[in-house]
């Protein structure tokens, strides 16, 4: 790691007497009265989506009768989600965002960059941290510095997943998964979840045997990517309706966030109660169960709907692997 630093020494060995002033100032309004708008109306859809990860069961965001009897004109956005919907749109049309065809080329602006309170301590821009690699199929060789942190020396492969390379329907069915994974996930930053997820799919697609069905359309693969929405928050709410709440559900609506009934139906997609039923059993059942699970056909195409729609209405992309599968 670089030990490049903005902290005088003072204030690196006594970080509590640095950031006193900030802890002064907690409970202090120091914005300056401008109104941040975010990208784009906040919608039900959207709360859901925010608050099932969560597991949020907070009524005043889901239930409008609820939200109304407490002064509220319609359900309301959990008060920790003001950051994440008040942010600017990322890129707007006719301004490029990317100015540099250099393959880590940063974004020419970023409503990330927050501004820094005038009493708040420098800080440095570099930082690591320790990985465990125990679900890794990988074995690390660390040497151990004369600081906390390791150096990596070595990296055996453990498990190469030959099983799933060497034969085209689990090829199929794994380019899936790992171009899922790689467009739901793409940020550096490291999910530990998502990776256990994905350590596991190889796993169990190593062993799979070929079905008699598109790699589409497999169990295994509609369950990892169902379960993949769900940690990157895209997965849309399918037990009732989006709009009004109602239980009988006749379509999907990306747009609303979910599944609508009959009366919010026009437009949606269709939605079967066998498509519906297949969905939450790929959802909830754990991954090793997901190839035994008695699906129609109907059943799998309407849950690849799910996931395909939500993929374009939310991530804005399409997978390759999917098309060709």
């Amino acid at each position: 790691m670089n030990d490049h630093t903005q902290n005088p020494p003072d204030a690196a060995e006594n970080w509590q007497a640095a950031w006193q002033p900030m802890v002064e100032l907690v409970g202090q309004d120091l914005s300056d009265g401008t109104v941040a708008w975010g990208a784009d109306p906040i919608e039900p859809g959207a709360i859901h989506r925010y608050l099932e990860p969560l597991e949020f069961d907070c009524p005043l965001h889901y239930d409008r009768e609820v939200a109304r009897q407490h002064g509220h004109d319609d359900v309301t956005a959990p008060y920790t989600s003001i950051s994440t919907f008040s942010l600017p749109a990322q890129w707007r049309p006719g301004e490029p965002l990317f100015i540099s065809a250099q393959r880590d080329a940063q974004p020419a602006y970023s409503p990330l960059r927050g501004a820094r309170a005038a009493v708040a301590p420098p800080t440095t821009a570099y930082f690591a941290t320790e990985y465990s690699a125990e679900d890794a199929d990988i074995t690390l060789q660390l040497h151990q510095g004369s600081g906390e942190l390791q150096t990596v020396t070595g990296v055996d492969l453990v498990r190469s997943h030959s099983a799933v390379r060497e034969q085209p329907y689990r090829l199929s069915v794994g380019l899936i998964g790992a171009e899922a994974m790689l467009r739901l996930f793409g940020e550096p930053e490291a999910n530990e979840r998502a990776f256990a997820a994905l350590a596991r799919f190889l796993d169990l697609l190593d062993d799979a045997p070929p079905a008699d069905t598109r790699p589409a359309l497999d169990p295994l693969a509609l369950s990892f990517q169902l379960k993949l929405l769900w940690l990157a928050g895209y997965l849309p709410h399918l037990t009732s309706c989006v709009e009004c709440g109602a239980a009988g559900v006749a379509g999907l609506s990306p747009r609303a966030g979910g599944a609508v009934c009959r009366d919010h139906a026009p437009g949606a997609l269709a939605l079967s109660a066998e498509g519906l039923a297949g969905a939450e059993r790929l959802l909830s059942a754990p991954l090793a169960d997901a190839p035994a699970i008695e699906l129609t056909d109907r059943a799998r195409r309407e849950t690849l709907a799910v996931v395909t729609s939500s993929y374009e209405e939310h991530g804005g992309f399409r997978l390759r692997t999917l098309r060709a599968g």
